[in-house]
């Protein structure tokens, strides 16, 4: 993780309609939801992303900002790996047991990225930025 912070209306930009890229730092950052990635409700409250809590995360180049709920802080953790002791799921690395004996999943970043970018929001971002960062590949984008 890069850095956290919450996001406000003027950083956000709009394709298509929807917030889906993030100006931060000179840069066009592509927003991955959470809550859409994994097919939850959304908030009552949410109108875009504006006021949301935003994780910057990168993987091999490739920056990207995560529309999160809620950080709970940082641990240093055992990580069971899920594809050998279950199978592999794309977005999740593996999990631990916490010190108060529940199950927390770990995120797999690259996973997460295959799974919820865009072809067309990252080309956007790419074009944004002139071209500085890596786009996946159209067949491996979900």
């Amino acid at each position: 993780m890069v850095e956290t912070f919450q996001a406000d209306k003027k950083s956000l930009s709009p394709i298509a309609g929807e917030n889906k890229l993030l100006h931060f730092r000179d840069e066009y950052i592509p927003l991955i939801s959470m809550r859409a990635l994994f097919k939850l409700p959304p908030e009552p409250k949410e109108e875009g992303f504006a006021g949301s809590l935003i994780a910057i995360v990168e993987n091999g180049g490739q920056k990207v900002g995560l529309v999160v709920d809620e950080l709970y802080g940082q641990q240093q953790v055992v990580i069971k790996s899920l594809e050998v002791n279950f199978k592999p799921i794309e977005g999740f690395a593996g999990a631990t047991i916490l010190g108060d004996g529940s199950v927390a999943l770990i995120l797999d970043v690259t996973g997460i990225i295959k799974r919820g970018l865009s072809a067309e929001v990252a080309h956007s971002a790419n074009t944004r930025n002139g071209g500085l960062q890596a786009v996946p590949d159209r067949e491996n984008v979900a």
